[in-house]
């Protein structure tokens, strides 16, 4: 199907993609300040993929839309591709007020219901570990990181039911066949849906136009290896028609699906060479990112240049180019095999 690539639209509003498919971008409050949802028209019904975060506005948009868009149609199945605020962070009250069933990873799911039990003090715990592990400074604390909302802020309390979609499932969507495709790397379980009648990729944050998206390591699998998930993901999906237009979470859909993944590889390859060359001496974690990232940064995104840092270092050890090791304090350290 040869589609036209739509102009953007404005916040709130929605353009035609394609018959039965919209883009809906939902404003959210930080640097990158959308996200991309896409509406499928799903017979006596709509498919939604993916919410924006839990806030006053994202739900006013929704209640507008669904209003002036749906046609007096419900909405009847929402998938959520991982368990990020701007893609689930309005999973709970859609279902609830609509009905509508929720579609998930397993993985996303249940880390997205571990992610909203827990309490400030427990939160506020688990950083006082993270800034010792990865030998941040004191001075970043956890009021700074988390000014933005922490995830129970961010997010609703997910249905405590849910269907789950797995890699190689295909959904029927408006009399279209979507494939799932899951992989790892930005978070744990991500899906991806692939129309191949339609040559239509739903990326949503595994492909962007612009940037790679965050490949941090987590604090709860510190010697996990999220780049060589990443990496393996990414040959996936490279294996789709040349022709794909990719419909991403973040800026505008695009064509030159191999092109991009490319980019993106390369762009991290050169980024493990640079930190190869970071650990000639020992480093903690944050004395490697900041070289990385030489750049001033504030809050949370110290925290993702040292989680990003993280991941290029454990792929080295995972590759047996670089050592690691703990020290008395606790603190990872690193250096050149």
């Amino acid at each position: 199907m040869n589609i036209a690539i739509p102009t953007r639209p404005a916040d709130g509003d929605v353009v035609s993609v394609m018959p039965g498919l919209w883009w809906l971008r939902v404003p959210i409050p930080f640097k990158l300040d959308h996200v991309n949802v896409w509406l499928l028209e799903d017979g006596d019904g709509w498919t939604a993929i993916d919410t924006g975060i839990s806030s006053p506005r994202s739900k006013a948009i929704w209640r507008d839309v669904m209003s002036r868009h749906f046609g007096g149609k419900p909405l009847k199945r929402l998938l959520v591709t991982h368990c990020h605020p701007d893609h689930v962070g309005l999973a709970g009250s859609l279902c609830t007020d609509t009905g509508a069933e929720l579609l998930m990873s397993r993985t996303e799911w249940l880390w997205t219901c571990w992610e909203q039990q827990i309490s400030e003090a427990e939160s506020r715990r688990l950083f006082a570990d993270y800034i010792a592990r990865v030998g941040l400074d004191e001075g970043v604390t956890w009021d700074e990181v988390y000014k933005g909302g922490t995830m129970a802020e961010l997010t609703d309390v997910v249905p405590r039911r849910y269907h789950r979609v797995q890699n190689g499932d295909r959904l029927d969507i408006g009399g279209r066949t979507w494939q799932v495709m899951t992989g790892g790397g930005h978070s744990l379980e991500h899906v991806c849906l692939y129309c191949a009648d339609a040559s239509v990729l739903i990326s949503a944050d595994h492909v962007l136009p612009r940037i790679s998206p965050n490949i941090g390591v987590s604090q709860v699998e510190p010697e996990s290896n999220p780049l060589g998930d990443f990496f393996d993901t990414l040959g996936t999906l490279a294996a789709l028609p040349a022709d794909t237009l990719v419909l991403p979470s973040h800026n505008e859909p695009f064509e030159g699906l191999r092109q991009r993944i490319a980019e993106m590889v390369d762009h991290h390859t050169q980024r493990l060479a640079l930190v190869k060359d970071i650990c000639h001496a020992p480093k903690t974690i944050a004395e490697a990112s900041r070289e990385l990232f030489p750049r001033q940064m504030f809050g949370y995104d110290i925290r993702l240049a040292a989680n990003e840092t993280w991941a290029h270092l454990n792929y080295l050890v995972g590759d047996g180019q670089i050592l690691r090791w703990t020290d008395d304090a606790g603190t990872y350290r690193f250096q050149r095999a």
